[in-house]
C-alpha cells in the first residue's frame, strides 16, 4: 500500500471521551490517488475560527451535520462564503480562515496534489485556491454518498463508540470506486512530477523534472493546471514550506539557519520570507500560536462560526 506522508494530515490532537477521530488509508488501487480517509465527531475546541496552512494537497469535506461552515476573510474575519452538506478544497497557495467545526460529524477525502483529477473531469485550475460546492463537480452523486455515508454515521449502541466509522470509510471507498476514472498519458506525467517535487523539494530542479518527462516547460506548465491545479514551481514551494511546519512540529527547537539550508532556501531569510507568505506569520510566531493539529492555528475571537 502507498502512503503519502507527506501530505497526509499530521494529528496529535488530545481527545476527550467525547472526540471520535478515526484514519483509513484506503486499499489499492485507491492508495495510489487517496492518501486518507478521515472521519470525526465531537470536536468541540474553545475557538470558533481556525486558520488552515496550505499543504499542496486537495480535501473533499462531507458534512454529516446540516450546520453551515463558513470561510472567513483573513484580516476582518468576516464571513465570505458558506458551505453546506459538502464541498471541496483545491491546491491551496495561501492560507484560509475557517469554522473551526464545533459539534461537528464529518468525513474528510484526502488526495495528493494530482489523486483528484483521477475521479473527475473538471480541470484542477477551476479549483486551485478555491472551496467549490461538491456538487459542481460531481453533481447527484455526492448526495447520494453524503446519504450512505450520513446513514453508517448513525451510532449503534451495540458498536464501540467510533466503530460506525468503518461503514462511513466503507461509503466512501465504494464512492471513489464508482466514481474513478482512467486517466491518461498526460495525467501519468504530471502525477510523476508531482511525486517527484513532493518528496524531495530542496533538491531536485524543475528544468531537470521537465527533461526527464520528455515535455516542454509549456506543456508540463499546461499538464498540472489540468491534473494539479498549480505550476510546477507554486507547488515545490509550498512542498518546501510545509517541510519546515513539519519540523517545527517534530521538534519545536529549530536551528532556523540549518534548516533552510536542509529545505532548499537560499538562508534563512529567504525562509523567513517564504513562511510568511504562506502563513501569514513569521515562524517565530507560529510557533506560539500553532495548534495542536499541524496547519491549524487557532484564532481567538468570538464569532458567530
Amino acid at each position: 500500500m502507498q502512503q503519502h506522508a507527506a501530505y497526509s494530515p499530521r494529528v496529535s490532537i488530545s481527545q476527550s471521551p467525547f472526540v471520535i477521530l478515526r484514519f483509513r488509508s484506503p486499499p489499492a488501487p485507491l492508495d495510489g490517488y487517496v492518501s486518507l480517509l478521515t472521519y470525526h465527531r465531537g470536536y468541540d475546541p474553545e475557538h470558533v475560527i481556525e486558520r488552515l496552512l496550505p499543504d499542496g494537497g486537495i480535501n473533499l469535506i462531507v458534512d454529516l451535520t446540516n450546520r453551515e461552515k463558513h470561510i472567513f476573510d483573513n484580516e476582518r474575519l468576516s464571513v465570505v462564503q458558506t458551505c453546506e452538506q459538502s464541498w471541496i478544497s483545491g491546491v491551496r497557495t495561501e492560507l484560509i480562515s475557517i469554522s473551526a467545526g464545533l459539534n461537528s460529524c464529518m468525513l474528510v477525502i484526502s488526495f495528493p496534489p494530482w489523486g483528484a483529477s483521477a475521479f473527475t473531469d473538471v480541470p484542477m485550475d477551476r479549483l486551485a485556491d478555491r472551496v467549490l460546492p461538491a456538487q459542481d463537480v460531481w453533481g447527484s452523486s455526492m448526495a447520494r454518498l453524503r446519504e450512505r455515508a450520513g446513514q453508517a454515521s448513525r451510532t449503534d449502541e451495540r458498536l464501540a463508540p467510533g466503530g460506525e466509522a468503518d461503514g462511513v470509510f466503507d461509503a466512501a471507498e465504494a464512492w471513489l470506486g464508482e466514481n474513478f476514472r482512467h486517466p491518461g498519458n498526460g495525467f501519468s506525467l504530471a502525477r510523476s512530477a508531482a511525486e517527484r517535487l513532493m518528496h524531495d523539494p530542496a533538491m531536485v530542479a524543475i528544468d531537470e523534472i521537465v527533461s526527464a518527462a520528455g515535455a516542454s516547460h509549456r506543456h508540463m506548465i499546461s499538464l498540472f493546471a489540468r491534473y494539479v491545479g498549480v505550476t510546477p514551481k507554486r507547488l515545490q514551494r509550498v512542498r518546501r514550506f510545509q517541510r519546515v511546519v513539519e519540523e517545527v512540529h517534530r521538534t519545536g527547537d529549530v536551528d532556523w539557519a540549518a534548516l533552510a539550508l536542509d529545505c532548499g532556501f537560499c538562508d534563512q531569510a529567504h525562509l523567513i520570507r517564504e513562511f510568511k507568505a504562506f502563513s501569514g506569520l513569521s515562524p517565530g510566531r507560529y510557533l506560539e500560536v500553532r495548534g495542536e493539529i499541524m496547519n491549524y492555528v487557532p484564532v481567538n475571537v468570538t464569532a458567530e462560526a
